[in-house]
């Protein structure tokens, strides 16, 4: 491989340094809570992906290291995916969250409603939060707030 790229193999196993990416915070998996035990509902793909990692790691091969990487950080989407998941009963309380916080916003008529206020609030960006309140809500926060004040 290295002979059709002109570049020998030391120069493809060197990685230019980003100025830009130095700085960024860094997580460590201690850093991230992970339930003890996880379903995992694609487990034909997953056992797929573990063979072929499997496979893989057997064969000695240029790029191996690479291609590894690629499959583990697939199976690790896949775990993230599943942990991520959120279920109905963790939805509706959300929701039901969501609702009182509303209740409660609303019931202060001397507040200006400042739907970024509110967001930073709630803990979402203003995008999110407009997202999720239209979901919700089945209107925008400005027709909502309007017509709850009528």
């Amino acid at each position: 491989m290295p002979e059709k790229t002109g570049l020998s193999r030391s120069e493809l196993l060197e990685m230019p340094i980003e100025e830009r990416l130095v700085h960024r915070d860094v997580y460590y998996p201690q850093h991230i809570q992970f339930p003890e035990k996880i379903r995992i509902h694609k487990r034909v793909e997953l056992q797929k992906l573990m063979e072929k990692l499997l496979l893989n790691f057997d064969e000695k091969k240029f790029g191996q290291e690479m291609i590894m990487k690629s499959i583990f950080y697939e199976i690790m989407y896949m775990i993230i995916e599943e942990v991520t998941q959120v279920s109905a009963d963790e939805e509706l309380e959300q929701s039901e969250a969501f609702l009182r916080y509303i209740q409660d916003y609303s019931n202060c008529y001397e507040k200006k409603i400042d739907i970024a206020q509110m967001a930073l609030e709630y803990g979402m960006s203003p995008n999110k939060f407009r997202e999720y309140f239209c979901s919700i809500m089945k209107k925008t926060p400005k027709k909502y707030f309007l017509d709850y004040k009528m």
